[in-house]
């Protein structure tokens, strides 16, 4: 995964931090410049029980505010999505999002098909934010067979046991902090399914990233992002979950995401500095 955390940061940020997680950043990080960050699970859960249970600092508004203005050019860049229309959406899409009550009902066909519709807000033809594809796709270079388009529905549908049990354990969370990694875990499966039905003819990654998102504010995590140069790692990773049904490497994947995004939104460490490609102005959409 990319190289994100500077120690020279942690270093300079000791005297305001627990000398308990001061630590967990100096490993994390050199094992993370070494690309010897996975494998070492027990360090990435004790992080992130440790934020759970006891450090967090900043409020959610705030880590929102600063992943807006970091990350929404990353995930532009990885979909190879330069057109203001896009970006603007995608803006408004955390707007929605970080203003969106935790504690509100849940549903996942009519959010996803909120969250598509402020996606394509600006676009040429906003009419089709939120319609369900009627013709079938494929993604290129994969054997993934997504749904047929007479099952979207029917396939949506079938994603509300996995939604009721994530929401039983998000109840959970509140008297055992520990089970937040079974949390992540669990919200990861689900918008990998959610990826794999396919529902719209495009923009579903962004829809379910942001999806996933607002599932990880529930329980006070901040938003996630993928750096281009992570992008061939998670495609591989969700290539696995998605043809085989193993979905270690894709929940693995999120779990030190969710490390990254606690590193820098509330703690300030991580620097990865993004150049967002340039705005196109051309009108043509996939």
């Amino acid at each position: 995964m990319g190289n994100n955390i500077s120690t020279a940061n942690v270093t300079n940020r000791g005297e305001e931090m627990n000398p308990e997680i001061l630590k967990i950043f100096e490993i994390y990080g050199s094992l993370k410049d070494a690309n010897m960050l996975y494998g070492n699970y027990d360090l990435v859960v004790g992080f992130i029980l440790l934020f759970i249970k006891n450090e967090k600092s900043k409020s959610y508004d705030q880590m929102m505010s600063d992943f807006k203005s970091k990350y929404i050019c990353s995930e532009m860049e990885i979909e190879k999505s330069h057109t203001k229309e896009e970006r603007t959406g995608l803006s408004r899409v955390y707007d929605y999002i970080q203003n969106k009550d935790p504690e509100a009902e849940i549903g996942i066909a009519s959010e996803i098909r909120m969250i598509h519709q402020i996606l394509w807000s600006d676009m040429p033809h906003p009419e089709a934010g939120g319609e369900l594809r009627t013709i079938q796709l494929y993604l290129p270079g994969s054997s993934v067979e997504l749904s047929l388009p007479e099952n979207v529905i029917a396939d949506l549908c079938g994603m509300y046991d996995a939604l009721e049990a994530l929401e039983a354990i998000k109840e959970e969370v509140n008297n055992n902090p520990e089970k937040i990694i079974e949390y992540i875990r669990e919200a990861t499966k689900l918008t990998c399914n959610l990826i794999k039905i396919h529902p719209f003819l495009d923009g579903n990654g962004r829809t379910m990233r942001a999806f996933l998102n607002y599932l990880f504010k529930r329980v006070e995590i901040p938003p996630t992002y993928i750096l281009p140069q992570e992008n061939e790692e998670y495609r591989k990773a969700m290539e696995l979950a998605m043809l085989h049904g193993d979905y270690s490497k894709i929940e693995e994947f999120y779990l030190y995401k969710v490390c990254d995004s606690i590193a820098e939104l509330n703690y300030g460490i991580v620097t990865a500095d993004l150049e967002c490609g340039p705005v196109s102005e051309e009108k043509e959409y996939r």
